[in-house]
């Protein structure tokens, strides 16, 4: 069974739609970029890269359940950032 909105409409999982995934590559490329800038001293820079990601998480975050993973198992590596 579908959610239905407050109007009687069938909801659609943000998570589902185009805009979605494309999103998500374009934060994950801000992502990498800022940790460059960073690692290379230019914190403001890095700065103005994630200021502008915001909007973007903002929108990501409407989504109720994140799309399913195609791994089995959650992964269990760990991610280490120096300096913070």
């Amino acid at each position: 069974m579908r959610p239905i909105d407050a109007h009687g409409g069938v909801k659609v999982d943000p998570a589902t739609e185009g805009w979605y995934a494309e999103t998500t590559a374009r934060l994950g490329k801000i992502n990498h970029d800022a940790a460059f800038l960073i690692q290379n001293k230019r914190t403001d820079d890095a700065a103005a890269l994630i200021n502008a990601g915001i909007p973007m998480q903002a929108r990501l975050l409407t989504a109720h359940v994140p799309p399913w993973r195609p791994w089995k198992r959650w992964p269990t590596s760990t991610i280490y950032m120096d300096g913070c």
